[in-house]
């Protein structure tokens, strides 16, 4: 069996995260989730990261940790963000593979309003890293690698940016101690064949001022042009000899799921250059809201509850439902770089690192995630080393039909010079615990875990 096209499932609903600051227990090789972890790794052919790790590797592992706030309480976080049990697990095995030679970092491009220092605390991080320093007489690196920190009102108002290097979070430094890279897709972007919109392009910016919100077009438009798609990341991330990706099984309002391939947003250090819709409507090239014709056009697909659902968007007009054509390829170009890019060569023949992903779904979320979803304790695992692979199987299993993601379907069929996977998904072999959903091409919404979609991509992407 390829091993790139195998993907290791483990769904144990009895599964729990350890009780929060029993930090002795993330590092223990017998707690639940530091041996569910070892499991899929088993199952992938990878025992605790052997094959994958080598001595003297720079490793990165990724968390996804897109906010430490919830709308229902710090203790309903955690099916938002990947908690510290599974990070330490990954963190000990590659810190034992790695050896006295090797670096292992824990790091993330986390959003600009952030406090990147209180998701170390609620994951217990720091307290891990020294607990595993001790074990191994080398430091565990955590880093808040943005190049930007917000700064924000009473009110939730961002009125600024502070640069890196600085401090902030609780005088917490940020900024990548060995810099950013500049990489221009130019042609090879997912954006390209939509150049003629360019001048559209924006990022998420409900919270800023207006003024902030002028100076962000600018400079999104500085960056992304006909002919130039130009994105930052640090060189932690390009200069990693193994990348372990770690996010979420979650929904997410602009993308559909945010699970592999949509973690590596927080690989890009700033903000402006990350596109996730074109401002306007439809019918003049906008992607934020439905115009009226194509809301007839829909058909007898439009129900009662989807219409409801896109009059919501088109009032709010905030691009988050399944007509959102940007963020996809936006997702789909920072792949390519995490793939083939390189920080002194650019875009490269070859990949230029070793890359798992691990999937915390021990607790998720769903509905009108990213942040704002309803949290599920299904005890999910999902690896692999292919992420689009890892998100065909990961999508069905939640219930929808990874077709209608445009972020993973068009993985797919992408240019061979840049191309994310080998095979179709024809290839993909999977083995389950429990064995029923080795099956998952058959898999029926009702046999899957039944996540309910985001609000504006209901009944456009669940399994029958």
């Amino acid at each position: 069996m390829n091993r790139g096209s195998k993907v290791a499932v483990r769904v144990d609903p009895g599964l729990s995260y350890p009780q929060q600051h029993d930090v002795e227990s993330y590092i223990d090789r017998q707690a639940p989730v530091y041996r569910a972890v070892a499991e899929v790794l088993d199952d992938l052919g990878l025992p605790r990261l052997r094959g994958l790790v080598e001595p003297g590797d720079r490793v990165l592992i990724k968390p996804n940790w897109v906010s430490e706030r919830h709308p229902g309480g710090e203790e309903f976080v955690f099916g938002n963000i990947t908690h510290g049990a599974v990070l330490a697990a990954l963190a000990d095995m590659a810190m034992q593979h790695a050896g006295p030679d090797g670096e292992v970092i824990i790091g993330e491009v986390t959003t600009q309003e952030a406090n990147f220092a209180r998701m170390c605390e609620l994951c217990d991080t720091w307290h891990v890293a020294a607990l595993l320093e001790e074990r191994y007489g080398q430091t565990l690196e955590v880093m808040d690698l943005r190049s930007q920190v917000a700064r924000v009102r009473p009110d939730g108002l961002v009125t600024g940016l502070r640069e890196a290097p600085g401090m902030a979070d609780e005088d917490y430094p940020f900024g990548d101690p060995t810099g950013y890279c500049a990489l221009d897709l130019g042609n090879s972007s997912e954006h390209a064949p939509r150049d003629g919109l360019a001048g559209l392009l924006r990022v998420t910016d409900h919270t800023f001022s207006q003024g902030m919100k002028d100076r962000q077009t600018r400079e999104t438009g500085r960056h992304h042009s006909p002919g130039r798609h130009e994105y930052l990341l640090p060189l932690m991330v390009l200069g990693a000899d193994v990348f372990i990706n770690v996010p979420k099984f979650k929904t997410h309002v602009k993308a559909g799921v945010t699970l592999a391939l949509k973690n590596l947003i927080g690989t890009n250090a700033r903000k402006a250059l990350i596109p996730h819709r074109k401002a306007g409507p439809t019918d003049q090239g906008g992607d934020e809201w439905p115009d009226a014709g194509q809301l007839e056009g829909l058909g007898a697909a439009l129900t009662p509850e989807l219409r409801a659902n896109l009059e919501r968007v088109a009032t709010a007009r905030d691009a988050n439902w399944f007509g959102n054509d940007t963020l996809w390829r936006t997702i789909l170009d920072l792949n390519k770089i995490l793939r083939y890019g390189s920080p002194t060569e650019g875009l490269c023949a070859r990949p230029q690192r070793k890359y798992l992903a691990v999937v915390d779904g021990i607790e998720g979320s769903d509905g009108a995630g990213p942040t704002n979803g309803r949290r599920r304790q299904d005890g999910v695992l999902v690896a692999g080393t292919n992420p689009v692979y890892v998100d065909t199987v990961a999508a069905t299993i939640m219930g929808f039909d990874w077709r209608a993601l445009p972020h993973i379907a068009r993985a797919y069929g992408l240019d061979p010079a840049v191309r994310l996977v080998d095979e179709g998904p024809e290839a993909i072999e999977v083995v389950a615990r429990p064995q029923h959903l080795a099956a998952w091409r058959s898999l029926t919404r009702q046999a899957s875990l039944g996540y309910a979609a985001a609000p504006g991509w209901i009944t456009r992407v669940e399994l029958p």
